[in-house]
């Protein structure tokens, strides 16, 4: 019984980096997600279903155009209005983690407060 007690406090800690693990998971989950859409809005803004080196370069060159302006609303695009490239919003993992240190930041910012 008095193995159990001692083990409280351990106990609570643990549960505490087994929480913030499960918020930085799901942080990465919704970050591969939002990949995923930009990658296939790509592939769609590009033609691209051949995935060798060699159909990647050459569908955008010898692609048709559209054959509507509908076509093009109906696929979000990756690009802003002057045809650059904006890459989604992911996370840092300086954000979670400390150099130099096994825990995750997240933990240290709970025990401060």
């Amino acid at each position: 019984m008095k193995k159990i007690l001692e083990f409280k406090s351990n106990f609570q800690n643990l549960c505490n980096r087994i929480d913030n693990l499960e918020k930085f998971v799901n942080n990465v989950n919704e970050n591969v997600n939002k990949l995923e859409i930009a990658v296939e809005t790509a592939e769609q803004e590009l033609g691209v279903t051949d995935y060798s080196l060699k159909g990647l370069l050459r569908k955008p060159i010898f692609s048709k155009q559209r054959s509507s302006p509908t076509e093009e609303r109906e696929i979000k695009s990756n690009l802003n209005e002057n045809g650059e490239f904006v890459r989604p919003d992911i996370f840092k993992t300086e954000d979670f983690f400390v150099s130099n240190t096994t825990g995750l930041k997240i933990e240290q910012e709970e025990k401060i407060s």
